[in-house]
């Protein structure tokens, strides 16, 4: 796996690119390099620049457990909050009243 100029990365396929070929492979990085895990005969178009940065970025930057705890807690804590907070703007939850 090679750094491109703009790219996440480049491997090598044989003597072929990868989208030469339509072949899509999945890798990860196992001990600091780069190693082909599988092919995708599932998918014939790669995924979203987007896609591939939020991936690479969770490779690079791995969440432990406690971050992702620390996380939910926080957004549950934020989102009942706010509700509270519509609670009180509103007179109280929403309820719906049924026509007799």
């Amino acid at each position: 796996m090679e750094q491109g100029k703009g790219n996440l990365g480049k491997l090598k396929v044989g003597s072929r690119e990868p989208e030469e070929s339509h072949e899509w492979k999945t890798c990860g990085k196992w001990n600091g390099k780069w190693v082909f895990m599988r092919e995708r005969t599932d998918k014939s178009l790669p995924n979203s620049l987007n896609t591939a940065r939020a991936v690479y970025n969770s490779m690079i930057y791995p969440i432990d457990r406690n971050v992702l705890i620390d996380f939910v807690e926080q957004f549950c804590l934020r989102n009942r909050a706010l509700k509270r907070h519509g609670d009180v703007q509103h007179g109280g939850p929403d309820i719906k009243h049924s026509r007799t």
